[in-house]
């Protein structure tokens, strides 16, 4: 997988923002066509709305540790997520995302931190196998 493809493109708020990259990479290298949210990233509460949606929400299961592509919610700092990325296994493991301040970078864990962002949940789609299932 290249991500340098999507490294440092800009962020654009409600057209090309964190799920927007989620989408593209889940169409683009899964062949997986994830619904569009349709979000105004200045409004918080329509955000966390989005991410909690059940029908957003409905493909996807928390897993407890992180797998390759899966996606990630963050938070800034507060119990409720605003943003969201994947985990990529490479490098030691690291997470690609789209924020506002720098558009798409891919970052380790104590740099996200740095950067405000905090207590990563992981999800794994349903059309994802598991990792340990396909070693079978």
């Amino acid at each position: 997988m290249n991500i340098s493809n999507y490294i440092g493109r800009p962020w654009i708020n409600d057209q090309q923002d964190c799920w927007t990259l989620v989408r593209d990479i889940y169409r683009d290298h899964l062949q997986i066509d994830l619904p569009a949210i349709a979000i105004d990233a200045d409004n918080l509460r329509q955000v966390v709305k989005a991410f909690e949606d059940d029908k957003n929400l409905s493909p996807w299961q928390p897993i407890p540790t992180p797998e390759h592509l899966c996606l990630v919610f963050f938070t800034p700092g507060h119990h409720r997520a605003t943003h969201c990325g994947l985990w990529l296994d490479v490098m030691g493991g690291r997470f690609l995302h789209c924020h506002r301040q720098a558009g798409v970078v891919f970052e380790d864990r104590v740099t996200l931190e740095q950067n405000g962002w905090c207590c990563p949940r992981f999800y794994r789609h349903s059309q994802v196998r598991s990792p340990l299932a396909q070693r079978r």
